[in-house]
This record gives C-alpha cells, sequence and structure tokens, in this order.
C-alpha cells in the first residue's frame, strides 16, 4: 500500500515554490485538478502567491517576492 496524503488523513506539510510566472502556473494547476485554498494575491509583506492542493492531495504554496 502506497502512503500519500489521502492515505494518511491529509499532510502537515506545504511545499512553497518559487516561480517568476505565478499566475500562469497557477492557472495550469487548477486545470489540471487542483483545488484553489487562496487565490493567488498580492500581500503586503512582499509576495504574490496562492494556496492549492494537488490531485493526489499535497499542499502548495506558488509564490514570488514582488
Amino acid at each position: 500500500k502506497q502512503l500519500s496524503p489521502g492515505t494518511l488523513n491529509g499532510t502537515c506539510v506545504i511545499i512553497g515554490l518559487f516561480v517568476e510566472n505565478t499566475d500562469e502556473l497557477f492557472e495550469k494547476a487548477v486545470v489540471a485538478g487542483a483545488s484553489v485554498t487562496h487565490p493567488m494575491q498580492d500581500y503586503e509583506y512582499g509576495y504574490r502567491q496562492g494556496d492549492i492542493i494537488d490531485p493526489f492531495g499535497h499542499h502548495w504554496t506558488i509564490e514570488k517576492r514582488i
């Protein structure tokens, strides 16, 4: 039996991925089946970021410094 967030009732890990094209990658992930937990937006602390959960249950923050 393989271990995954689905078989373990979730995960406590968030994967932070810094990229230049945050909006493009975010949209591609959603089209590929990711669920949005926080939409892409600019934050006062100097980052543009959004959060998703991929179809396998992994949590991702897609972000860049602005």
